[in-house]
């Protein structure tokens, strides 16, 4: 009876060795052979290598984010430094056209008829004696 009992027992431990060989050898075939981390892990130069080349696709990717993101605000501000001059610009013609028409409604009109006249005109050319 004992002799029926140890086959039996060494038969379920040889069938569930055999069970998980067979099962982690699907899955490392299936999913984890895929991985560089795993393939590293178990020491496959092929592993390393390709960890090694998506460090360097993963960095690139985000140096080239990164260079766009930089060329993007870049030009964002070029756009706002140039759309605040123009409107500077238009103010500032703005408050000179203001301030003409200030100079010009403050006048009195006797100034104005002097500046208008052409004896005015011509005294204003007058140079000095002895130019």
């Amino acid at each position: 009876m004992s002799h029926w009992f140890l086959l039996s027992a060494l038969l379920a431990l040889c069938v569930l060795l055999v069970s998980l060989v067979l099962g982690w050898w699907v899955v490392w075939r299936l999913v984890l052979s895929k991985f560089p981390f795993f393939q590293e892990l178990i020491g496959s130069k092929e592993g390393s290598a390709k960890w090694a080349k998506l460090a360097a696709q993963k960095k690139k990717r985000q140096q080239e984010a990164n260079s766009f993101v930089l060329t993007r605000a870049g030009e964002q501000t070029a756009r706002r430094r140039e759309s605040r001059l123009q409107a500077a610009a238009a103010q500032a013609a703005a408050l000179a056209a203001a301030q003409e028409a200030q100079q010009t409604q403050t006048q009195t009109p006797q100034a104005q008829a002097a500046s208008d006249s052409p004896a005015f005109s011509s005294f204003a050319t007058v140079t000095p004696h002895g130019q």
